[in-house]
């Protein structure tokens, strides 16, 4: 997810579905990946500054922090925007972290039955992050900085192996949502004062810099987080009843983009709604891109590229669901001003747990001040679920300008 991005959530995560029935994990399955990986540490990067070089004394003050909240939308399946204020925030402690694992959890559970299998396990992602967050030494203990990370930080190997529940039986937190909305606030007050009971010893430890036995300490936390993420995750599978809906495959003949014509905003007016910029270099702060008028249309450009590059790319919710053998096409118009460095524009290939399989590229684009179209055709390459555009510049002085962006399934 990121090195900011606290490991005991994603380790307490695997652990829980681990230990679930054998129908509940065919149910996650294909979800199960990202669901321990990214979509649990969702409301730790729900942030406004991600995209940008921060000014916090917990992040690293040489490097901008990757757009992860745009890349996965998490605003979005958190139903809370920092910068616009839209929706609700929920503090990361109890008792406002219980109700936000019920609230999350119900939401989860409606968009399922709406169809939406896949959004509904990123919003599951935000519920699990706040279960966790009850369990957590220094969320109970409303534990301030700078005690607060080393309180809930497991990251020895052997602790983080230790976080395991073999032998754990899930128990089923309701039979209809509104049971189990009450049934998770239930569980997780005792899940609460087990940690509260843990706190005072740990951060006695951790002002002794004795990290490794307070992480000692952590484990019988983390492993009854574990097993209320496991109550609620079997809770989850039985109110679906292990009907997974079927995810819809790229239609044939129409724009695969969102917000191609770029008229849609996002919450800042330099990047549009369904896209984001990837920084290869995190250091570089000579780079520029943003949305600009070109031609009294909107555009996407990157200027002064460094040579590791700079890439305009949708994100993965609104990536294109493709199968094996399947031929799609993308063309766009683009345009330069001033010295270039290399640029070309991609479509690449992932599974479903977002492994790169392919990429394919588009000669390196020749300098125009011009309006240029361009084009690639590629076939859906063995084990690719998803394909996402990437617009790319690196290594030049100038301005590279992207608009009318256009991906098409070519074979019916």
């Amino acid at each position: 997810m990121h090195p900011l991005s606290n490991p005991t959530h994603h380790r307490i995560t695997q652990s829980a579905i681990a230990a679930l029935p054998g129908e509940d994990r065919e149910f996650l399955a294909p979800e199960a990946d990202l669901l321990i990986w990214t979509y649990c540490g969702f409301p730790d990067m729900n942030w406004h500054w991600y995209g940008t070089f921060a000014e916090d004394p917990s992040i690293p003050f040489d490097r901008r922090l990757p757009d992860i909240r745009r890349e996965w939308e998490i605003s979005r399946y958190c139903a809370w925007n920092s910068l616009t204020r839209e929706g609700r925030w929920y503090p990361h402690w109890p008792p406002d972290a219980l109700e936000a694992t019920a609230d999350h959890f119900s939401r989860a559970v409606k968009t399922l039955a709406e169809g939406g299998y896949h959004d509904a396990l990123r919003i599951l992602g935000a519920a699990v992050h706040y279960a966790e967050d009850c369990g957590s030494p220094a969320h109970a203990g409303h534990i301030d900085p700078p005690l607060h990370l080393p309180m809930e930080r497991i990251d020895r190997p052997e602790m983080e192996a230790a976080i395991a529940i073999p032998g754990y039986t899930p128990r089923l937190l309701g039979s209809a949502l509104e049971t189990a909305c009450d049934g998770i606030r239930e569980r997780g007050q005792k899940v609460v004062a087990f940690a509260e009971t843990a706190a005072g010893k740990i951060r006695e430890l951790c002002e002794a810099g004795e990290q490794h036995e307070a992480q000692s300490l952590m484990v019988p936390c983390a492993q009854e987080c574990a097993r209320y993420v496991a109550d609620l995750l079997h809770t989850f599978c039985v109110l679906a009843e292990h009907a997974r809906p079927e995810t819809p495959i790229a239609p044939h003949g129409c724009n695969l983009i969102a917000n191609a014509d770029l008229s849609e905003s996002d919450d800042v007016p330099q990047v549009p709604r369904g896209w984001y910029i990837h920084w290869n270099d995190l250091r570089d702060r000579n780079g520029r891109a943003g949305l600009v008028a070109s031609d009294h249309s909107p555009a996407l450009m990157v200027e002064s590229p460094p040579e590791q590059g700079i890439h305009w790319r949708t994100p993965w919710p609104r990536a294109a669901r493709v199968r094996l053998g399947m031929r799609i096409h993308l063309a766009i118009r683009y345009r330069t001003e001033g010295p270039q460095g290399s640029n070309r524009c991609s479509i690449r290939f992932y599974t479903g747990n977002t492994t790169l399989v392919g990429i394919f590229c588009t000669d390196l684009l020749p300098p125009s001040e011009e309006w240029c179209d361009v084009g690639l055709s590629a076939e859906v390459p063995e084990g690719a679920s998803w394909a996402r555009v990437s617009l790319e510049a690196s290594g030049g002085e100038g301005r590279i300008l992207f608009r009318d962006p256009r991906l098409v399934r070519l074979n019916p």
